[in-house]
């Protein structure tokens, strides 16, 4: 593999990190309807004391008999207070050095369209 072939697929990383911190901020305030239109349906939810979590697992997309395929597992727990998002939290499975949010902006990037 060249020198730009390499600096090329680091820059994908690289916006794709971008692209998960930004969806921190940009999802907050936003309906649990307007999560689900561009993240989909979660993986798990859970409600405790009115507070709802949905989980999200890039690590799922990817599964086959059990097996992820070529991708780094990152959970995003996204929480819902009164029905709008109050919290986007990442959880990654052994994050890389230099792009450690990239397989997280697998779930959340539609949501930046």
């Amino acid at each position: 593999m060249g020198l730009a072939t390499c600096f090329l697929f680091e820059g994908c990383a690289f916006v794709a990190n971008e692209q998960a911190i930004t969806a921190q901020s940009a999802l907050f305030g936003r309906s649990r309807p307007e999560i689900m239109a561009c993240v989909g349906i979660p993986n798990e939810t859970a409600t405790i004391r009115g507070i709802e979590t949905a989980l999200y697992s890039a690590a799922a997309r990817y599964a086959a008999g059990g097996t992820v395929l070529g991708l780094k597992n990152c959970t995003v727990r996204i929480t819902f207070m009164a029905g709008r998002v109050s919290a986007v939290d990442y959880i990654v499975d052994d994050p890389g050095p230099l792009a450690p949010l990239e397989a997280c902006a697998e779930i959340v990037s539609a949501c930046l369209r």
